[in-house]
């Protein structure tokens, strides 16, 4: 069920992005409870989570509950690939008239011949698990959709034993 709704969802905004219900978020009080969820979600594997000085005053348009869980998707995934005592670090800047915001992890990395296909639905790195932790494959599908939906985009870098970057890049607005 919660594979057809994830599907569903990924059609939804893809084909039909008006049913997301944008309005203007202020960038550090969006993160500021992101940045708590996701000490909680980190806090089993004793994973520091930090997050770089914002800039104040930045706005998005967006979907407040579709935007929680592109960020949640990814971190989430960081938080699985990161090992214990790790790091988790969410950095946000402004370039020009976008946001950008990276989710750097000191996590195993992701190998070069599999990282143009990690934002494909069903796609994801078998762990050999056998519990709820296992993915279906489809939380980077989304949240790729979910940016594309707000007018940007996700980029990544990855080295193998040193971890991965995740850059989600937003157009901003005046508040």
């Amino acid at each position: 069920i919660r594979i057809v709704k994830d599907l569903l969802l990924i059609a939804r905004v893809d084909y039909n992005p008006q049913v997301l219900k944008f309005e203007n978020l202020e960038i550090n009080d969006f993160f500021s409870e992101i940045l708590e969820h996701t000490k909680i979600l980190a806090s089993d594997k004793q994973i520091d989570v930090i997050m770089d000085s914002t800039p104040k005053g930045l706005f998005v348009s967006g979907d407040k509950v579709h935007l929680r869980r592109l960020f949640l998707n990814i971190i989430i995934n960081a938080i699985k690939f990161t090992p214990p005592m790790g790091t988790i670090r969410i950095s946000i800047q402004k370039d020009r008239n976008f946001l950008n915001v990276g989710i750097k992890d000191t996590g195993e990395g992701i190998a070069r011949e599999i990282l143009p296909k990690i934002f494909d639905k069903f796609f994801h790195i078998d762990k050999g698990e056998t519990t709820s932790e296992a993915g279906s494959g489809l939380g980077l599908s989304i949240a790729l959709s979910i940016a594309k939906a707000h007018q940007g985009d996700i980029t990544v870098t990855s080295e193998l034993g040193k971890g991965s970057k995740f850059t989600v890049t937003l157009p901003l607005t005046d508040h």
